[in-house]
């Protein structure tokens, strides 16, 4: 329920405190029920939180911690591992992003948990990490193919992650001088938006 409060407080409500606040009681109280999955999922949700504050650092410590909880729970791997390999693309550092999306790849289509529940991933979020990736090493033939990609197996209830699809998508066509279709994808990630 901390996982979910946290998620609610930051993501819905912007209030990044409160989200960390939440994230650090889930993994405290998955630590003391001795509960690999949540604890990783807790802390794969903060080392999100402190990347998109700028804490690069920070996040990477939140996600090695998250890894070795994730030694006893392995289907949550793919979703750290997509997270690692935002954090580093971001860095510029391209070929830790590659390595990390290579582990994010699932070696197998495990069962729903009720922890992996509390995540969004799919081999979906995959592609449109790795369009990321490409984005942030400059490949955009690459980072179009693979965000486009990402919005046609994406379900429309993803709308957190079709809207930083979109929003990579427009920023791969402004990169590469397609001023237009920069547009055409700013105004498709409205869209959804202004309905809602």
């Amino acid at each position: 329920m901390a996982t979910l409060a946290g998620r609610l407080a930051y993501e819905d409500l912007g209030d990044a405190a409160s989200g960390r606040s939440y994230y650090n009681l889930a993994a405290d109280s998955a630590r003391e029920a001795d509960d690999h999955h949540a604890a990783a999922t807790a802390l794969g949700y903060t080392a999100q939180l402190a990347h998109a504050e700028g804490m690069t650092t920070a996040a990477l410590n939140h996600l090695m911690a998250a890894f070795t909880h994730a030694e006893h729970a392995p289907t949550i791997v793919p979703w750290l591992a997509t997270i690692q390999a935002t954090i580093h693309a971001d860095s510029g550092e391209h070929t830790a992003a590659t390595h990390a999306l290579d582990r994010a790849q699932p070696k197998t289509s495990p069962p729903v948990t009720q922890s992996l529940s509390l995540i969004d991933h799919s081999p979906a979020h995959v592609t449109a990490a790795t369009g990321h990736v490409h984005l942030q090493a400059g490949d955009h033939r690459a980072a179009r193919a693979a965000l486009t990609a990402a919005l046609d197996q994406l379900p429309s209830t993803a709308r957190r992650a079709r809207i930083l699809t979109f929003t990579d998508l427009a920023m791969t066509e402004l990169r590469a001088d397609n001023l237009t279709d920069a547009c055409l994808s700013t105004a498709k990630l409205w869209s959804p938006l202004v309905a809602n």
